[in-house]
């Protein structure tokens, strides 16, 4: 059986199970070479032109109407490096995966739940005590409300917008992809962080 014939056969197998994996071909005992092969077949299964800028077109959509209004935060796709990546079959979170980059701007507008930051202010107010030294005991509570606020801003807002895109299309293409996400202009989480950080050091 020629590639071509291979294809056609496994076209058809996906038909029938509704959801197309890279891992399937092992049904048939071989493997796509690379991701760029298992988009050019998945191209056939759609009938697209380009694959890949076809599912970053659905990115575009979920993320331009993504329902986590709370956070109001503007993200963007900046890059995807799903056509580059050598094809490995994916088990659980094992298996090389490209890259998916987001950008987004920080809504200031957004405010950290009380109760959480009051456990982050208490937390770090009994470990800065031990600094002596008050150059050590700043950058020790700066570096340490910024972990929590980040920690909260992207639980909060980011990890949820992002994790409707990669479960779509997981469960849609069979793509897994590590993940890169970084604010654009990190100013104003930074005075945030600031402000914390003052109030832990003015109490202890």
């Amino acid at each position: 059986m020629d590639y071509k014939d291979k294809i056609d056969v496994l076209l058809m197998f996906w038909d029938r199970k509704g959801n197309p994996r890279p891992k399937d071909t092992l049904y048939f005992g071989w493997k796509f070479k690379n991701c760029k092969q298992y988009l050019d077949v998945l191209a056939k299964y759609y009938h697209v032109d380009d694959m890949k800028q076809h599912m970053i077109s659905e990115i575009e959509n979920i993320l331009n109407n993504s329902e986590y209004d709370e956070c109001n935060i503007s993200m963007k796709l900046v890059s995807w490096n799903v056509e580059n990546t050598p094809m490995s079959i994916f088990y659980d979170d094992y298996g090389m995966k490209p890259i998916m980059e987001f950008r987004h701007i920080y809504n200031p507008k957004w405010s950290i739940p009380k109760n959480k930051i009051k456990q982050v202010i208490d937390s770090v107010r009994k470990d800065v005590k031990y600094f002596n030294n008050p150059k050590f005991a700043r950058e020790f509570a700066d570096d340490a409300i910024a972990l929590y606020i980040y920690q909260i801003y992207n639980d909060t807002c980011v990890n949820s917008i992002i994790s409707e895109v990669t479960d779509y299309i997981y469960e849609k293409y069979g793509f897994l992809s590590n993940i890169n996400s970084k604010i654009l202009d990190e100013t104003q989480i930074n005075e945030l962080i600031e402000y914390y950080t003052n109030i832990v050091l003015s109490k202890t």
